[in-house]
């Protein structure tokens, strides 16, 4: 093995940016958003927001209103990830890139 590769003594603004880590970060914080803005609703829901008497609460589904709402909110929350991973997030190659024909210099 390269003993320069066997250090860490290396500026990493000499290391060139990958595309695919580019994409990959990209939809992590896209999925990672779509995660937790529902369950920063449904928290602020069960928590932030006064409903009243325990007496005068409707109810929906057996459930009461309050309740059925933050579900309801999780369940779409859910679907928009869902289908945000199905559509959205593209397969990466994890070959090397001079092996798709991608040369150094046409990045």
């Amino acid at each position: 093995m390269n003993d320069s590769l066997k250090t860490r003594d290396y500026d990493l603004k000499s290391i060139e940016s990958d595309p695919r880590f580019v994409q990959s970060k990209k939809e992590f914080w896209i999925s990672f958003v779509l995660g937790t803005v529902p369950v920063v609703i449904m928290l602020y829901l069960m928590y932030g927001v006064n409903w009243g008497p325990v007496s005068d609460f409707t109810y929906i589904a057996s459930l009461p209103a309050w309740c059925f709402y933050v579900v309801l909110t999780y369940m779409v929350g859910l679907a928009a990830w869902i289908v945000y991973s199905l559509k959205g997030i593209k397969d990466v190659p994890l070959d090397d890139l001079e092996d798709e024909g991608v040369k150094e210099g046409n990045r």
